[in-house]
């Protein structure tokens, strides 16, 4: 570690954002927040870093927002002396305002100025200095979250805008940056044999975010951004605990492995250091890094956590339990429109779906917004040892989807998904009755590659039918029908284009009386189940 204070983050530009010209620029954090609602967005190297990054932010501006009015002046929020009423006022009124009255934001970094220097010999920020007993690596070794790995032995990544060279060092700027990706999103940890017996020890984790199914609402500029997300009440109703971000830890936190509890606060939550990191500098830049295991707590039934959906598991003779439902990058964003806002079948909804709920319920939010939600994952390699891909969608619809009584929208929007994935079926078994016909054996790819063309055709359709829903003004069963049509006439068409491919085997007849089967009769049963899926 250098014995230098070095690049305090309050000051020195580092962190990427879109201004409203889509010129992208570098700011430090003070600026960021005094200029918010002049950004659309963060920018920075992949999705997966803006989504750290803004889980960052959010910790400092929660940390804030509890402990500070909109005119800067200290009055905490508690569970004793508050109330939500008044904690979703004090979110309105710098709503309203909107941008952020930066007097509070600055008082607070001001007040822990020196815990933010990427480099300082005490408390050099989220990391823990002096770390002889911690592991090093070079800074192409997953510091870098845009380089994925290769599957070949004889590459070192691909998928990498870098050249090799550019690997071996970094920059203090880009250096800030990867180092909350890093903790977002680390690894598991190789365990050597050097070690020794290792019956006890410590279970290595991947970042927290990494066991997360991301989501996050994108609003106007960065200023909305920030605020649909802050999420200040719990489930939308709830007061949080007291704000702990883990640069106001009195001491260097050296702990590793489970965490007893889940933490009663965001800013706890969204800065726990999944690893204990070491920068390391030389004619500065970062040249490499020191780190072991850090922190993680158990997922299972984690609903403090307000940024993901879930899924449910059941074991005979057990309760169910919940765990994030992580994101697939074969599955479109808007397939998870029920686990966000079906209330037929899901028995948790993600907190910050039910915290926009509420803002709609209390009308604090205009009927015209769209509401846009970013879905974000980190793809690893089976032993999650390695970066193999990322996911980042997106889908929008009408805030009013919510506020219609009963859900009507919500279900009717649900039962069409449950359709698509119905047709998907039908094709995944045209495929299989194709193969078995042909070759008296299932290829499994057949099937699955219809599956994916239904899919990739209808993508882009589904998300213009979904954002251009006005509940208020449409004919729910016009436009319920509009989609239908669209979805049986795509689902139909690539099935019929497919069979060409086998135009040779189109008269050969199999079997004996109702045993006969022929390419066209499979067809033909295709069909008739598509038009029972569509009524």
């Amino acid at each position: 570690m250098d014995n230098e204070r070095k690049f305090n983050l309050l000051d020195e530009p580092w962190i990427k954002v879109m201004d409203l010209n889509l010129r992208e620029e570098e700011v430090s954090l003070k600026t960021l927040f005094e200029n918010a609602h002049l950004y659309t967005a963060l920018s920075g190297e992949t999705s997966t870093q803006n989504a750290a990054l803004l889980r960052f932010l959010l910790a400092i501006l929660m940390t804030v927002f509890y402990r500070y009015n909109p005119d800067g002046e200290e009055e905490p929020i508690t569970e004793d002396n508050w109330d939500a009423d008044q904690v979703l006022e004090r979110w309105k009124m710098i709503w309203e305002n909107g941008q952020f009255s930066v007097d509070a934001i600055n008082k607070y970094l001001e007040k822990w100025r020196d815990r933010f220097w990427l480099f300082d010999p005490e408390r050099p920020f989220y990391q823990v200095p002096n770390q002889d007993y911690g592991t090093s690596y070079p800074t192409s070794k997953t510091l870098f979250g845009d380089v994925k790995a290769s599957n070949n032995k004889k590459t070192m990544q691909h998928f990498s805008l870098r050249l090799e060279k550019e690997l071996s060092v970094m920059p203090f700027n880009e250096a800030a940056r990867w180092l909350i990706h890093y903790n977002a999103y680390c690894v598991n940890v190789k365990w050597d044999k050097k070690y020794g017996d290792q019956k006890n020890k410590i279970p290595s984790e991947i970042g927290r975010l990494g066991n997360l199914g991301l989501i996050y609402i994108e609003g106007q500029n960065l200023f909305e951004t920030l605020m649909l997300n802050l999420t200040p009440l719990k489930d939308g109703y709830e007061i949080w605990g007291v704000p702990k971000p883990v640069w106001e830890r009195d001491q260097v936190d050296r702990r590793q492995g489970i965490v007893d509890a889940m933490p009663d606060n965001l800013p706890e939550l969204y800065t726990i250091p999944s690893r204990r990191v070491e920068l390391l500098s030389q004619s500065n830049k970062v040249t490499g890094y020191r780190a072991l295991l850090g922190e993680h707590y158990e997922r299972q039934n984690c609903f403090s956590e307000q940024m993901t959906i879930w899924r449910k598991y059941e074991k005979k003779g057990e309760n169910p339990y919940y765990l994030p439902k992580l994101h697939d990058v074969k599955i479109q964003a808007w397939r998870e429109f029920p686990a966000l806002f079906d209330m037929r079948d899901v028995d948790h909804r993600p907190g910050l779906i039910l915290w926009i709920e509420r803002l709609i319920k209390e009308k604090m939010i205009e009927p015209s917004y769209r509401l846009q939600i970013r879905t974000v994952g980190m793809q690893y390699d089976g032993m999650k040892y390695l970066f193999v891909d990322s996911v980042s969608d997106q889908i929008a619809l009408s805030y009013q989807i919510l506020n219609q009584k009963g859900g009507i929208w919500i279900k009717r929007i649900t039962d069409e998904i449950d359709r698509c994935q119905k047709t998907a079926d039908c094709l995944k078994k045209l495929g299989k009755e194709v193969s078995n016909f042909l070759y008296g054996k299932t290829k499994q790819k057949m099937g699955e590659d219809l599956t994916t063309f239904y899919y990739y055709e209808i993508n882009a359709p589904f998300k213009a039918w979904l954002y251009a829903i006005d509940p208020d003004n449409d004919d729910e069963e016009k436009t319920i029908k509009s989609w239908q049509e669209q979805s049986y006439s795509s689902a139909k068409g690539i099935a019929e284009k497919w069979i060409k491919n086998f135009a040779s085997e189109l008269f050969i007849l199999k079997g004996e009386g109702k045993k006969k089967n022929s390419i066209p009769m499979i067809m033909n049963r295709f069909t008739g189940k598509l038009k029972k899926i569509y009524n």
